[in-house]
């Protein structure tokens, strides 16, 4: 029978190859799409694209397990895949995590600009280098949960000494390297500051998260509304096509991210059993990136007719800007 570690090393490799995939060919069809498919927001999108390769090519060499253990109220991030020197070994887990967290902000951020930008478009033409902060903040929100989540889970000897052996079972029987979250370590005032630390980060990622949904929420209900006060008929077509599309981007980082995040990463912090099924949960965190361009290619019809023509050998159909995004301009 398959060990946890290797059904998510065999997980890693085939969502994330077909992550990398997808959104390379989603990042090729944005760049070379010639129909008018707004400024910045091009941009934007390709950026998150790229975000979610290099994802994917962390998350194949690191082929995290995630693992809750009753001792101590603990969960083990265990490295699989690639065998590697150790210092690399948790380089790559730290990076993962990283990611992790930065895949849970990006989307609240691209509702944010969408919203300005169908909502709020004179706000955009005016302050058009506010949109740095729609980077920066995000940046700085992954970056400082990951450092205070990881600081928190560096192995000390206390844990090498107690969860080795429990490690080395996940991992196919090998020695391996791996993050160990806990709220209850013993021993030395250190690791007494650890337990703190990784109490500090479980409620700043539950905040985050939190924050996110309601700002994805908030921002959907306003793009509708505004769709729908518009009297124009090519509006009122696309309100559907709108519809569907923040739904579906609002509900893949909720299943995909925030459900295995609550049930398999914060809960048992706090000695809160979800069962061995939690333990397979975090592999729908390599199946994210893999839908998010499908998502956009499904629902952008620019974007699907041209694809299909492309893949039938059939001439690009020109036509006007007519997706669920608007075109703004910077003032000059």
């Amino acid at each position: 029978m398959c060990t946890i570690g290797e059904i998510s090393t065999i997980n890693s490799y085939i969502f994330g190859g077909i992550s990398i995939a997808l959104n390379s060919l989603l990042i090729l069809i944005i760049c070379y799409r010639s129909v008018k498919v707004i400024g910045v927001y091009k941009y934007m999108m390709i950026a998150s694209a790229a975000l979610d390769i290099l994802f994917s090519a962390v998350y194949i060499v690191a082929s995290p397990s995630f693992a809750a253990v009753r001792e101590l109220a603990s969960l083990l991030i265990v490295k699989g895949g690639i065998t590697m020197p150790m210092a690399w070994a948790r380089a790559t887990l730290v990076i993962f995590m990283l990611l992790l967290c930065q895949s849970i902000v990006t989307p609240p951020c691209l509702f944010v600009f969408r919203y300005l930008q169908i909502c709020k478009t004179n706000f955009l033409t005016n302050n058009y280098r506010v949109l740095r902060y729609l980077l920066l903040i995000p940046l700085f929100i992954s970056t400082s949960s990951c450092a205070v989540v990881c600081f928190a889970s560096w192995p000390t000897a206390f844990d090498l000494a107690f969860f080795d052996e429990i490690a080395v079972n996940i991992n196919v029987q090998r020695n391996t390297t791996y993050l160990v979250a806990t709220l209850q370590k013993d021993g030395t005032v250190y690791d007494a500051i650890q337990s703190t630390a990784m109490l500090i980060g479980a409620i700043y990622l539950i905040a985050i998260m939190i924050c996110a949904l309601v700002i994805m929420l908030y921002c959907t209900r306003r793009i509708v509304e505004a769709a729908r006060q518009s009297c124009n008929e090519k509006t009122r077509r696309l309100q559907m096509q709108l519809y569907k599309t923040l739904v579906a981007q609002f509900l893949i980082p909720f299943i995909f991210i925030h459900i295995p995040f609550y049930l398999s990463i914060i809960a048992p912090l706090f000695d809160i059993s979800t069962g061995s099924f939690s333990n397979y949960l975090p592999f729908l965190f390599a199946w994210c990136p893999a839908i998010n361009p499908l998502v956009i290619l499904y629902f952008v019809r620019d974007y699907r007719k041209y694809l299909v023509a492309k893949l039938r050998g059939e001439k690009e159909e020109h036509s006007s800007s007519n997706s669920v995004f608007q075109n703004t301009s910077r003032k000059k």
